[in-house]
C-alpha cells in the first residue's frame, strides 16, 4: 500500500501528473485508485 497524505491539496494545486508519475513509478498501469477521507 501507499499513502499519500494531503494529496487533495497536490490535486487542487494542480500536480495530477506528478501524483500519477509517482504512482507509475510503484504500480504498472491501471493497478491503483485514489481515495479521499475529508474530516
Amino acid at each position: 500500500y501507499v499513502v499519500l497524505d494531503e494529496v487533495d491539496r497536490m490535486l487542487d494545486m494542480g500536480f495530477i501528473d506528478d501524483v500519477e508519475e509517482i504512482l507509475g513509478h510503484i504500480f504498472t498501469a491501471g493497478n491503483y485508485y485514489y481515495y479521499y477521507y475529508y474530516y
